[in-house]
């Protein structure tokens, strides 16, 4: 039974518990995604994100 309990979610969860706040909600970002957490990103911070991030390829391409 112990091998099962390793590899189950709830051993996950208890051994993030053990570890603290922080290793909890590292464990929800990565099972969920940072969405789940903090809601979808403005629309208008993912334009300028997108946009940075195309002026830095035109640069790294030039």
């Amino acid at each position: 039974m112990l091998p099962k309990l390793l590899s189950s979610v709830p051993w996950q969860i208890y051994q993030a518990y053990q570890r603290g706040p922080h290793a909890l909600f590292r464990l929800f970002e990565e099972t969920f995604g940072k969405v789940a957490l903090y809601g979808p990103p403005d629309p208008d911070q993912q334009q300028r994100t997108i946009d940075t991030l195309s002026e830095d390829i035109t640069r790294l391409k030039a």
